[in-house]
């Protein structure tokens, strides 16, 4: 009865999410999914507790942890796909010449402002190891280092993340983190006037 309560809530609260259209997509993936699992804890905690058999609910909270495991893994499937549509339309701008030099501020002149993310470069990072998805990496490594790389435009938003490291799931999982940053930075600026700026961040993440 329980297996069979699981499997009509994933009926219910896994409609087709496919495909995004911009960045912003990984944001709207993310908030699909935190209202789901909202209303699944919700409509978990009403049936179990109907139940009084120690035993019965022991076994009805397992079954609950696992299926949100896997909840988790169907979110970032759904993240990988919005990746590479998103990079794919990158690479098509760049095909069609519709991306500004994102080098146009350098030509021997100092910024007067580089870009700056609320709450610092600890903020940045601490949000960044928010968003990975451990599940993807090898187990039995325990430190992932990547170079992560990115354009803050104009406006403080972000675009053109790229990750340079070793393992390759694991820079998957630092270009999805990075553009689930809920917050914009504040631009680079050159005599006042906002500028895109290259970005790079050298990441560090220890697993235990």
């Amino acid at each position: 009865m329980r297996r069979n309560f699981l499997f009509l809530l994933m009926l219910n609260f896994l409609p087709a999410l496919l495909f995004s259209q911009q960045n912003a997509e990984f944001k709207k993936v993310k908030i699909h999914f935190e209202s789901q699992k909202s209303q699944i804890l919700t409509a978990f905690k009403r049936e179990f507790v109907t139940k009084n058999d120690p035993a019965e609910k022991a076994g009805m909270h397992r079954e609950f942890v696992d299926f949100m495991k896997k909840m988790d893994s169907v979110q970032n499937s759904v993240y990988i796909a919005t990746l590479v549509k998103v990079k794919n339309d990158e690479d098509l701008a760049k095909l069609n010449n519709l991306e500004v030099n994102t080098n146009e501020f350098h030509d021997g002149y100092t910024l007067t402002k580089a870009p700056e993310y609320p709450g610092g470069l600890n903020e940045l990072r601490r949000q960044i190891a928010d968003g990975f998805f451990a599940e993807t990496v090898l187990p039995m490594q325990k430190q992932f280092k990547t170079l992560v790389s990115f354009v803050v435009e104009k406006d403080g938003s972000i675009s053109t993340v790229e990750a340079t490291g070793e393992n390759h799931p694991f820079n998957i999982q630092a270009m999805i983190a990075v553009y689930l940053l809920p917050n914009k930075f504040s631009p680079a600026l050159l005599a006042g006037r906002p500028l895109k700026y290259r970005y790079t961040l050298p990441l560090v993440l220890n697993f235990d």
